[in-house]
């Protein structure tokens, strides 16, 4: 774990955090977050400095979070590469609480670097590395069957190798989704990722994990995609006013490509592609190490690019008129279907997601609140105009209805907004106009 200029200043007015046992003497908060706080320590022994996750005492009991921790101490145990922060120990302290132990690394986030740079972005040649190494440390974890999730500037950290080279740190693996194999079982951390559950940071999220669907390493790829269009224009893709707007905005269209004057058409393919709103486009992990790679001197000017033959530039038309045929007729992921009616329909997703304000905390997972809007979000396949029923219910009791109405589409999606007043397991069913079931979603509206 890292700690950056800016970080010492979240260091703790009220003393030193007691040590979680004789072997480690703390020192300073280095950061503080919604779930944890990450202090730095001392190996007494050793002499050697590391870095220390707890969970705060407001989350420390509730089980299905320690249960994510745990996961994230797994998941990092499995990783041993210099582009990945390196997990060294886990424990419980002497009041039941758990604490992660990790290398220190001493630097700054990438996030805080873009913040200095501001619209400038950077050097497309240092952007190129940068993912390039982040590519190199996530192809560890996907090896290991560990999807990140959460790739985002503040979840990498910047220093130095022993050389003086900028080397990247992939940082901070709370919500990975890790497939164990067969052979191994997960026990209760298949509990952690239901269908329906949003994790992960909006405006880096890919557009199927915008909606609670089973996610992959496509995703990880997508958030790089935005990582890079962020570091090489200085914004973000999708720049809007609420993060509600920001997951509507993934869902309907693709970011603006990257000016054509300022960057050649290999890098504004390659970041076109990354964030493709189909998975199945994205490039694949490997495929795209080699590709950075073969970015470092790319010429920026677009004059100064090849020519095509006629004929590249036929099949190239070509390519883009069927992308765009695919866009227009709103084909996004595809999966398998909840649930299929005796005329044809199906339901391909179901989800529940909260409105968010711009300013609130990215992890919508903990923003669950009573009052809050809760939206249920339906992707179908149908032939022909159909009307569903999205049906609200509260601890098992039916609390409201409301009807829509789906257009013929490979995938066309609509929702229905719900408040919710009282904390409580909140449902929505779809059902098609005879009351069949084709779909469902749930989630836990927690105490203020």
């Amino acid at each position: 774990m890292g700690v950056s200029d800016s970080a010492a200043e979240a260091e703790a007015s009220q003393g030193v955090r007691a040590s979680p046992d004789d072997r480690y003497a703390m020192s300073t908060l280095l950061g503080r977050g919604a779930m944890g706080e990450v202090w730095r320590g001392q190996h007494v022994m050793m002499k050697r400095d590391v870095a220390i996750k707890f969970l705060t005492p407001e989350v420390a009991g509730r089980e299905e979070l320690k249960a994510r921790f745990l996961r994230e101490a797994q998941a990092l145990s499995q990783l041993d590469h210099p582009n990945v922060c390196r997990a060294l120990d886990f424990g419980e302290d002497g009041d039941g609480g758990l604490y992660l132990v990790m290398e220190f690394v001493e630097g700054e986030t990438l996030g805080e670097l873009l913040k200095r740079e501001g619209q400038a972005g950077l050097e497309p040649d240092r952007a190129f590395d940068i993912v390039r190494q982040i590519v190199v440390g996530i192809a560890i974890a996907h090896e290991s069957g560990i999807v990140h999730r959460d790739l985002k500037p503040d979840n990498v950290m910047l220093t130095l190798d022993a050389r003086g080279n900028e080397l990247v740190k992939l940082m901070d693996f709370g919500i990975a989704k890790v497939n164990a194999p067969e052979d191994q079982p997960q026990g209760d951390t298949t509990k952690l990722t239901q269908a329906g559950t949003i994790f992960g940071t909006p405006a880096y999220m890919a557009p199927e994990q915008a909606v609670g669907e089973q996610v992959d390493a496509a995703a990880d790829v997508y958030a790089l995609g935005s990582m890079l269009y962020e570091m090489l224009t200085g914004t973000p893709p999708f720049d809007e006013d609420s993060i509600w707007a920001v997951l509507r905005a993934k869902l309907e269209r693709d970011p603006e490509p990257l000016p054509a004057g300022s960057h050649s058409r290999r890098v504004r393919d390659l970041v076109a592609r990354m964030m493709s709103r189909v998975p199945e486009e994205r490039p694949s992990i490997p495929s795209l190490e080699a590709e950075l790679a073969g970015l470092h001197g790319e010429a920026l000017k677009p004059g100064s690019e090849p020519t095509q033959r006629p004929w590249k530039a036929l099949v190239a038309a070509l390519v883009v008129l069927v992308v765009a045929m695919v866009a227009v007729m709103g084909l996004l992921a595809t999966g398998p279907a909840l649930g299929t009616d005796a005329k044809g329909l199906q339901v391909l997703s179901t989800a529940i997601a909260p409105r968010l304000e711009k300013k609130e905390p990215a992890d919508m997972a903990e923003r669950l609140k009573p009052s809050r809007k809760l939206y249920c979000h339906v992707a179908v396949k149908t032939n022909h105009p159909r009307s569903l029923t999205l049906a609200w219910f509260r601890d098992g009791q039916e609390v409201g209805n409301y009807k829509i109405r789906v257009k013929p589409s490979n995938r066309y999606r609509s929702w229905a907004r719900f408040s919710a007043k009282k904390p409580g397991n909140y449902r929505c069913d779809v059902r098609n106009k005879d009351g069949v079931r084709l779909g469902t979603a749930n989630v836990d509206v927690a105490v203020d």
